[in-house]
């Protein structure tokens, strides 16, 4: 009887060693897969700036009225006191636009559609106006 138990109780010892070390290798499957799955990149964007035209029979100075003309070299100057298309004018017609978008987008791909339709095309956001209070 006693060689029973000490037989049962080495074969129970050696059944909690395979589980011990089973779920030991199992977690460092894991966390070895968990390293070779790859990091999500951050979404690379770029912003550029815009000419912009009324629309044809629009009314009104609502960014929504405005249709991409051309991509600008450079951004319109900050000066708020400009007669000129400025970015912190206040007041006048549009004149420009910043949009940020998606690296991966071409940015020619915005000209000749009204505003909303290529915030909406590129997947972009506007991120800076200008205005030009000449143009009331």
């Amino acid at each position: 009887m006693k060689k029973y138990l000490i037989v049962k109780a080495s074969l129970f010892t050696l059944i909690l060693v395979f589980m011990a070390v089973g779920t030991i290798a199992i977690a460092k499957a894991v966390m070895n897969r968990a390293d070779e799955v790859p990091k999500h990149t951050q979404l690379t964007t770029k912003q550029v700036w815009y000419s912009l035209s009324l629309l044809p029979n629009e009314t009104g100075n609502q960014i929504s009225h405005y249709r991409i003309d051309a991509v600008m070299d450079e951004p319109p100057q900050v000066d708020e006191d400009s007669e000129t298309c400025a970015q912190e004018n206040p007041s006048g017609k549009f004149c420009s636009i910043q949009l940020e978008f998606p690296d991966t987008e071409d940015e020619e791909d915005a000209l000749t559609l009204d505003v909303p339709s290529a915030i909406t095309a590129l997947g972009a956001t506007q991120t800076g106006q200008a205005r030009d209070p000449s143009t009331p």
